[in-house]
């Protein structure tokens, strides 16, 4: 996700606290003391993590792996989302709604989260779809083709590799009305083939 124009982010450091984040990301924090870290990459049993909370800062700090920061860095690191991401989540969670530097900044944002979504509801969508599990004896067409092009059926799961007929087009064309994307959009980004 770009990098966009977050007016009020001090606003939302200052209202989030790391407790809170910590229970919303479902991790057993007393409100002292230290604990095992809950960073995805540190196997921690020993108890190296802490919050700090004082003059009007909430912050945490893993002594074993030597990171830290505040609810957004959280989020961010204990989800691996963007930065962007995890300052909107944190908003959200805080009840704060995040402001824009600017109209263009606002507009690039939305855009760009609505082509997120699709691209994540296309991959899945595409990835799942009944021609993949085809029979030996009767394969279907994509996976002739892909067998033809040297494409092992491991390397289309672990590449999430998709094919669309005609018949899926409509799912298609309904989840980008859904999320504001139009046909010439579509078009425009390959995922579609004008018959024109």
């Amino acid at each position: 996700m770009k990098n966009f124009m977050i007016k009020n982010i001090e606003e939302i450091k200052q209202a989030s606290d790391v407790p809170t984040t910590l229970k919303y990301l479902g991790v057993d924090y007393s409100g002292s003391g230290l604990i095992s870290c809950p960073l995805p990459d540190h196997d921690d049993s020993t108890g190296s993590f802490g919050v700090n909370e004082k003059d009007g800062k909430s912050l945490w700090h893993c002594f074993g792996c030597n990171t830290g920061g505040d609810s957004i860095s959280l989020v961010k690191v204990m989800k691996d989302i963007s930065y962007n991401e995890a300052v909107f989540e944190v908003a959200e969670l805080f009840g704060i709604e995040v402001e824009f530097t600017n109209e263009l900044a606002k507009e690039q944002y939305l855009n760009q989260t609505k082509w997120d979504k699709f691209y994540e509801w296309l991959a899945d969508y595409w990835a799942r779809g009944e021609w993949r599990y085809s029979t030996e004896d009767k394969k279907s067409e994509a996976i002739i083709y892909l067998e033809n092009r040297c494409i092992e059926r491991s390397m289309i799961s672990s590449l999430n590799i998709g094919f669309s007929t005609g018949e899926y087009v409509y799912s298609v064309l309904e989840k980008a009305k859904e999320l504001g994307i139009t046909v010439e959009e579509l078009i425009e980004a390959k995922i579609l083939v004008s018959a024109l």
